[in-house]
This record gives structure tokens, C-alpha cells and sequence, in this order.
């Protein structure tokens, strides 16, 4: 995650109102619609807000949130936001904030539509389990299993990726992101089997752990579009959308209707600096869709985390929706906390210095180029929150504090846990040499007295600085600076000395005892890998993030 994130989320475990740099002060970034709406937010239960547009007023009950809303937009780089939560069983529209377009001033209302960036990916796990509760996928279901022909290059193991591992981040690809303008319903496909096949590669084996990764979703929702013989977006539209009341989501940008929010951001991959994007050039492209492409609305994802509460047998039967709503995999050795498919899932909440609730925690979220989406659901006091927002890696966290505080029925205060311990003699077990052909190259661990540090010559020559010691939060979990940026590195060990330092822009691997390092042939030319480690990078210091959770904690 970036500095300012890391920042961000140790601000929220420890005050809410500590300082942070306003992002709209920033004249420079590392590098990843229009139209007036009429209505007003209509309540569906007594006292409803109605948000803040002209001549509307906002419930007393949100009046604390709405206030947090406000000051998140000044410190953020969105100029506007809209808020739906889900409480006493129903979900209330709280508001549109500030302005739904960065160039011109155009009031949010309930209908305006937003990107919802990496929120996508609960609805591609709904819908592929939709499939195995026909019987067109199991679990067990691998990506050769649907596609036959397909065989990539560098990623000859993810063909054996299963839906299971597809929806847990578990396929072992590293992150691939289509930058084109390939859009067409044939183009998830056409890309799956073209610029994928070539241009990606296998981080590690599928199954062995955790790692957050887009490709996963994509052929997700790539195998469901096979095996249902529908166009991924007329699903996610016509058979989980729709049943569920969500009628202002879309999976396409050429279907959208009614007002749509424009953001501040960047206008590709390849900008430098943050500004109001048309909606012509918000990104949109067909590979990456089922990833993290969907527009909608507050109120749409209110209703969405309803059936993640509740379900909805109509939608899908009560098994799978178990297993929708169960953690599947850690996304850590030895810090509290897991995924599931499409969620993440955390135990414990840090409202502030002294105000820790031992409750369980569902969150997710998302990035584009161009808008954000804050996401939350406190299972026990049947409570969720969606904030939509049009500005790049806008942080919420302060809204979310408030609404939990404000809204939910939460239980007393208790004391937080303690600190994961670090035993340095355990972790001086991961020193020795690591291989990462792909992105960073050889990377050196060695065990001191004080810890771990690292010799990464290869990075050094592409250009990049980095701080050799690494900080702990655990034995398995250290923090690493590299340009300025702080990223989690987790170790793993396998049998027989094989071990992986993992982080989502690079995985590197120390052989087996007696085995040499496996050479791996790359597909990217020489003179182009620093520019793939930059956006392999950028990509890591977007991973959604809990706000209440390992890393804010461990800290």
C-alpha cells in the first residue's frame, strides 16, 4: 500500500482526527459521467435522508456521518461522494456530497452512477457460484477444465488454477491489466487468449497461498461466460443485479442511464499528474471488467451487502451463499485475518485511541484510475455502509468510524489484542537467496541481531532505491520501503527449504535444499522491465485494504 494509505490506516487504529496531507495539494502521482439528476433520496422507513442537494435535509441520525463525509471529500481528491447504509433491516439513502463531476458543479443524487473498481469481485464470486449450484462449474473446476485451448507462455501453471483458488486469490498469476480500449463481450476472451497468454506469468504454484491478483476474477468471470453461454455483463446484470433490486448497475459504459459521476484522477496508466477525467476516457476495457469495472450506485451496494447478510435463495441457495460468506484462505501466516471470495474478512475494530470492539468485520473496496468505493459490513449488528466517490484513492476511513460509532449497536469497549509477536530466531530462518526472474530479480535475505535486511542488486540497477532493513509486524510479515513507498512482505516455507517472499507486485522464490535457482525465461525485453516493476508497483499500492485490519493493527 502507498506511504500515505499506510499513514492513513495507522491514523485510524490510533485517533481519527490525525493529521494527513491533503492529496488535493499534490501536483504529481505515481503512475495508476456527465449529466444533471433530478431525484432526491426516498426513504423507505420513517425519518429517511434524503441528501444534501438543494432543498433536501439530512436525517438527524446521519448528521454525524455526513459531517465525517464532508470532511473525507477536503482531504481526499473526490469532489463528491454518495452514502447508502444498511440498518434496522433496511437501507437508507444518507446523501449525495459535494459535486458529481470535477469539472463543472452537478449535485449527487441517489441515482448517479459511480465505478466501483475492485467491489466488482463479489459479484463475479456470486455469480460463478450461481454456476456450480447448476452444475456447470464445481470448485474443483480448473481454467483447462473450460478453456482447452488455452496455453500461456510464463503462467503454464494457472491453467490448473480452480474456481476455488480463481475466487480466493489463490491462482499464482501475477496481476495483468489490460490498458486497451477492447470493450466488446468477444474481447474478455479474445484478451484471455492473446495479450494474457503472452504478456503474463506464474508468481507461484496455484494453492500455495494468498496473493491478490486481477487475472484471478477476470477468468472468473471468463469461465462463467463459457459455461453459461452469456456475455459476463448480461450476467452480472440480468441475474444477480436485477433480482436484487439493483437497478442502477451496470456492467457496461455504453449502457449506462441517468446522471454519472466524472472523477478527478488519471486519465491512463501513463500520466503523471492528478486531474478531472472525461467520461469518454474513463477506463473501461473488456478483460478487465469482471475484475473491477461495474458502475452503480450507494444504494444499489446497500442492497447487495443485504443479500451478503441475509442471502437470498432466489439468487443462490443457502450453501453456497455459506460459502459466499465464509473465509476461505489467510491472507496472512500469523496475523489475524482472511479472504473469502470477493471479501475479506477481519476480527476486531479500532474506532479510535482507546476504543476497540471485539466484532467481526466484512469489508472489500476499490480503486479505478478514477473513482473509489468503501465498503463495510459489521455482521452482528446487521449494519454496512457503501461510499462511492469519484476521486482516485480517496480514504474514507473517517466516515466509516463515524457511521459505526454513530449507527450501529455495537458492544462495550474492550481492551485490543496484543501486538503479534516477533520471534527474529524463528525469522532468521528465511535468510538465503531468492529468485524473482520476472520483476525484481535476485534478492539476498540476511538475518541479523536487530532482524531482516535485504540486498536486491538487480532492483538497484533498474534504478530504484530501497531501505535494506525491514520492519517487522510479525515473524512471517515485514514492511519494506522501496522508492518512499512502504509494502508488505510476507515469507512463506514450503517443504524441504523451499520458501517465498511474497508481495502482490513480486513473488520471489529460494529453491529446494540442493536445488539451483529455476531459470525462467521473461516476457518483457530488458530495457522495458523497469517500467513492468513500476506499474507491478502502482498496482501493489492499491490492494484493498481492511481499514480496521493486520497491518493497521500490527502496527
Amino acid at each position: 500500500m502507498s506511504t500515505r494509505r499506510f499513514h492513513l490506516l495507522l491514523c485510524l487504529a490510533l485517533a481519527p482526527g490525525c493529521d494527513t496531507t491533503d492529496p488535493k495539494s499534490d501536483d504529481g502521482a505515481e503512475g495508476e459521467g456527465e449529466g444533471e439528476g433530478e431525484g432526491e433520496g426516498e426513504g423507505e422507513g420513517e425519518g429517511e435522508g434524503e441528501g444534501e442537494g438543494e432543498g433536501e435535509t439530512i436525517d438527524p441520525r446521519f448528521a454525524d456521518l455526513a459531517a465525517a463525509v464532508e470532511a473525507d471529500i477536503s482531504r481526499n481528491l473526490a469532489t463528491g461522494a454518495q452514502v447508502a447504509v444498511f440498518l434496522d433491516g433496511t437501507c437508507h439513502y444518507v446523501g449525495g456530497f459535494g459535486s458529481a463531476s470535477a469539472s463543472t458543479d452537478q449535485p449527487v443524487t441517489e441515482d448517479t452512477l459511480f465505478m466501483i473498481g475492485s467491489d466488482t469481485k463479489k459479484m463475479t464470486a456470486a455469480l460463478a457460484l450461481q454456476q456450480v449450484e447448476q452444475g456447470t462449474l464445481t470448485l474443483d473446476t480448473s481454467v483447462a477444465d473450460v478453456l482447452p485451448d488455452f496455453s500461456p507462455l510464463y503462467a503454464q501453471s494457472f491453467a490448473d488454477a480452480t474456481v476455488h483458488e480463481l475466487l480466493s486469490h489463490q491462482g499464482g498469476s501475477a496481476d495483468y491489466t489490460d490498458w486497451g480500449t477492447e470493450t466488446e463481450d468477444g474481447d474478455l476472451y479474445a484478451e484471455a487468449h492473446s495479450g494474457f497468454e503472452t504478456g503474463s506469468y506464474s508468481m507461484v504454484r496455484p494453492g500455495v497461498f494468498w496473493n491478490y491478483s486481477n487475472p484471478n476474477f477476470s477468468f472468473a468471470g471468463l469461465v462463467d461466460e463459457v459455461v453459461s453461454d452469456t456475455a459476463w455483463a448480461d450476467r452480472a446484470t440480468d441475474d444477480l443485479a436485477a433480482p436484487l433490486g439493483m437497478a442502477h448497475t451496470y456492467a457496461r459504459k455504453a449502457d449506462l442511464e441517468g446522471p454519472v459521476s466524472t472523477g478527478y484522477g488519471l486519465s491512463g496508466p501513463s500520466a503523471t499528474s492528478y486531474g478531472p477525467v472525461d467520461l469518454e476516457d474513463h477506463w473501461e476495457t473488456a478483460f478487465v471488467r469482471p475484475a473491477g469495472l461495474v458502475w452503480s450506485t450507494a444504494t444499489d451496494q446497500c442492497r447487495l451487502a443485504e443479500f451478503l447478510l441475509h442471502g437470498d435463495e432466489s439468487v443462490l441457495g443457502s450453501d453456497l451463499h455459506t460459502a459466499l460468506t465464509t473465509p476461505q484462505v489467510a491472507v496472512y501466516p500469523d496475523i489475524e485475518g482472511d479472504y473469502g471470495y470477493g471479501l475479506f474478512f477481519n476480527r476486531g475494530a479500532s474506532l479510535g485511541r482507546s476504543h476497540y470492539v471485539d466484532i467481526p468485520l466484512w469489508s472489500h473496496g476499490g480503486n479505478t484510475l478514477t473513482h473509489t468505493s468503501t465498503f463495510y459490513l459489521l455482521p452482528d449488528q446487521d449494519f454496512a455502509i457503501s461510499i462511492l466517490s469519484n476521486g482516485y484513492g480517496d480514504d474514507f476511513a473517517g466516515s466509516v468510524v463515524a457511521a459505526a460509532l454513530s449507527l450501529a449497536d455495537l458492544p462495550p469497549a474492550s481492551d485490543p489484542p496484543d501486538a503479534t509477536p516477533v520471534d527474529l530466531e524463528a525469522a532468521a530462518a528465511f535468510a538465503g537467496t531468492y529468485a524473482d526472474p520476472f520483476n525484481v530479480g535476485e534478492v539476498q535475505v540476511s538475518a541479523t541481531e536487530a532482524g531482516l535486511s535485504v540486498s536486491m542488486p538487480d532492483l538497484e540497477a533498474y534504478g530504484y532505491s530501497y531501505d535494506a532493513a525491514l520492519e517487522p509486524l510479525s515473524t512471517h510479515v515485514w514492511m519494506i520501503t522501496i522508492e518512499g513507498t512502504a509494502y508488505d512482505l510476507t515469507f512463506f516455507e514450503g517443504d524441504d527449504g523451499e520458501a517465498w517472499m511474497r508481495n502482490r507486485a513480486f513473488v520471489a522464490r529460494r529453491a529446494p535444499d540442493g536445488d539451483g535457482p529455476v531459470a525462467l525465461p521473461s516476457p518483457v525485453e530488458p530495457t522495458r522491465q523497469a517500467d513492468r516493476i513500476r506499474t507491478a508497483f502502482l498496482r501493489a499500492s492499491l490492494t484493498p485494504q481492511p481499514l480496521f485490519g493486520p497491518v493497521a493493527r500490527g502496527r
